[in-house]
């Protein structure tokens, strides 16, 4: 069918197996192979990994006939089985998919398993949201019934006519600002003129009408546990919030602690407050459970009084029943310290976790002196990620908001620059206040994070090897 009808593009959202059901046959090959499906061959070109989605290049030949076709396929991962996922990341899919597909008027290809459901609801937002641009108004339940008649059950229930509401609502508030490498150089990492501040100033305005609104219900189990809280007024949306699994006497299943994603990995990142008096452990739990490896501090743990031992050099071991925690290395380097713990239960578990501190930012200080120490920080835990890539990265700051917004929001934007050439900062926070509303909070910190991706494209002159 992709060959009798010349298709270029393809929109693929369901992944090969979701549960105990297989939900697609495998229809490309791994990288460097080729796929015989006679008549036909397909290899894969390339395959770029994003959080929610993955676009493959493929190349498509066909037995006694001269030549091959490229095709790209847009393949959203992230749809849960039973249910609908966030309206904003769909969003965000979307308007990649369409800021890559040039004019055409060959049919473009949208599946999924049952080619009804899913199908139905991002047909009825790619084609909604491009009339309602245009036009500014739609009508959505007559363009359900127009797409009915094609197939009758487009749109299968009625959890994704109200999602496809919500998606919708999400693009018409905002269009997308995405830049170019060298237009984002050119404008925020030359002199700062008024044009450039009035422009991050917009940004940050439009960005404090989009923050979701969260009621009471959404934080019932941080309300219920307030005094395990840093900050009361910065709770764990209960959607995103990382419970402790493991069993310690005496000790709850809470930490104030939510995920969050990365450009290219969904869930990557823990953001977490520091330990309230008494709840080093805890932490420790949450370390083992989620098998995370990476735990960054934004702000040096020496004047921490449940962790300064996790970090004096002069202190080798510490209980924390039923856990003992033994150190086996530590360094500084431009301002950031490492230390490597192994967390032992009872001689039956041993987990390594590598920490990383951030020396000369202060708790006190929202924001560090200047970009070195946040570039130093992200150049040294990069490089120690790219051999133990597995498992989710726990951010801590004084109430898992503060700091933490900011680094995994430059972060995030270094990584859409490395992978794509090009970056949309407002959409990057926008992700993240998702998961906590309080993240990059100032215009202050939304400048710095524009400051701080100019300075690290410039002292590590990133595009080198890309």
């Amino acid at each position: 069918m992709i060959w009798q009808e010349n298709i270029e593009y393809i929109v693929m959202l369901t992944n090969l197996i979701e549960g105990p059901k297989k939900k697609c046959h495998r229809y490309w090959s791994n990288e460097d192979e080729e796929l015989e499906l006679d008549p036909f061959s397909v290899t894969l070109i390339e395959e770029k990994v994003y959080a929610y989605y993955v676009i493959r290049i493929l190349n498509l030949k066909k037995r006694e006939v001269t030549g091959s076709r490229r095709v790209l396929q847009f393949h959203y991962t992230r749809w849960p089985d039973h249910g609908t996922p966030n309206p904003l990341d769909l969003v965000i899919f979307h308007r990649h998919f369409r800021h890559k597909v040039n004019p055409t008027q060959r049919p473009i290809l949208v599946h999924c398993s049952a080619g009804v459901g899913r199908t139905g609801t991002f047909i009825g937002l790619d084609v909604l949201s491009r009339y309602g641009k245009d036009n500014g108004k739609v009508n959505v339940i007559e363009y359900v019934k127009t797409m009915r008649k094609d197939r009758m059950t487009m749109i299968q229930n009625v959890e994704q006519y109200i999602f496809l509401h919500h998606a919708l609502f999400e693009f018409f508030r905002r269009q997308g600002r995405i830049i170019k490498r060298e237009g984002f150089l050119n404008v925020c990492c030359g002199s700062a003129n008024r044009e450039t501040m009035k422009e991050i100033t917009n940004e940050f305005n439009e960005l404090s009408t989009l923050k979701p609104v969260y009621d009471s219900e959404d934080f019932t189990t941080g309300i219920n546990h307030l005094h395990l809280n840093k900050t009361q007024s910065v709770l764990p949306v209960e959607q995103y919030l990382v419970s402790l699994s493991s069993h310690v006497s005496g000790r709850d299943a809470y930490y104030n602690a939510v995920t969050v994603s990365s450009f290219t990995q969904a869930e990557e990142f823990i953001s977490a407050q520091l330990p309230v008096t008494g709840a080093a452990i805890d932490l420790v739990r949450l370390l083992v459970d989620q098998e995370s490896n990476f735990l960054i501090s934004l702000n040096p743990l020496a004047n921490i009084d449940e962790m300064k031992k996790w970090v004096d050099e002069n202190v080798k071991q510490i209980l924390l029943e039923p856990y003992e925690i033994n150190k086996s290395a530590q360094s500084t380097l431009n301002g950031i310290r490492k230390t490597t713990l192994n967390i032992e239960v009872k001689e039956k578990l041993s987990h390594e976790v590598h920490i990383f501190e951030c020396l000369d930012w202060s708790p006190d200080n929202v924001l560090p002196a200047d970009t070195s120490s946040l570039i130093n920080l992200i150049k040294q835990f990069s490089s120690d990620r790219k051999s133990e890539p597995d498992g989710p990265v726990t951010v801590i700051s004084k109430d898992g908001a503060t700091c933490c917004g900011v680094f995994i929001a430059v972060y995030n934007a270094i990584e859409q620059l490395q992978q794509d050439d090009e970056i949309d900062l407002c959409s990057i926070v926008q992700q993240i206040q998702c998961r906590r509303p309080e993240m990059i909070a100032t215009k202050a910190e939304y400048e710095f994070c524009s400051r701080a991706v100019c300075d690290f494209l410039n002292m590590n002159n990133v595009y080198a090897n890309t």
